[in-house]
């Protein structure tokens, strides 16, 4: 595997952590709504004109073009905004070590999704399953107090 890969599957950790800190720490004060809110109109602002440039709007499916727009309005206020909006939420109320222990649940529902899609599931899945959920526990499991 390339160093490049390793470097960048590892990072994705590392951002997630700094930016569940920053919210908790900086932007505590702002409800998650308009945390939400903000967050999706700056990625908005900066990947539409990004998307504009580098994709040609193509006219001749516009027949297509306001399901489309309508489909991915509802993805992105429902998928997106709503999961965005409970997350906020869960860093200001839990905290951000909570809320990024959420992230890795879901290899659950992937597994589980798979399966019940008649995908096979091998041992290492498992394993690796069970290694995930048990990271997971150790680290919310409550400290004994001192003696």
């Amino acid at each position: 595997m390339p160093w490049h890969d390793v470097l960048l599957a590892a990072s994705v950790p590392a951002c997630y952590a700094l930016s569940n800190t920053y919210i908790k720490r900086s932007l505590s004060h702002l409800e998650p709504i308009r945390l939400t809110t903000l967050t999706l109109a700056l990625a908005g602002a900066v990947l539409l004109p990004l998307g504009l440039l580098t994709e040609p709007v193509r006219w001749s499916d516009a027949s297509a073009g306001w399901r489309a727009i309508a489909a991915l309005g509802v993805l992105g206020v429902v998928g997106t905004g709503l999961a965005m909006l409970m997350f906020y939420g869960l860093v200001q109320r839990r905290g951000p070590l909570f809320a990024g222990m959420v992230a890795y649940l879901v290899p659950v529902g992937a597994l589980l999704w798979g399966g019940a899609d008649k995908e096979p599931i091998t041992p290492g899945q498992v394993i690796a399953l069970a290694g995930i959920l048990a990271g997971v526990a150790l680290v919310q499991w409550p400290a004994r107090p001192r003696a």
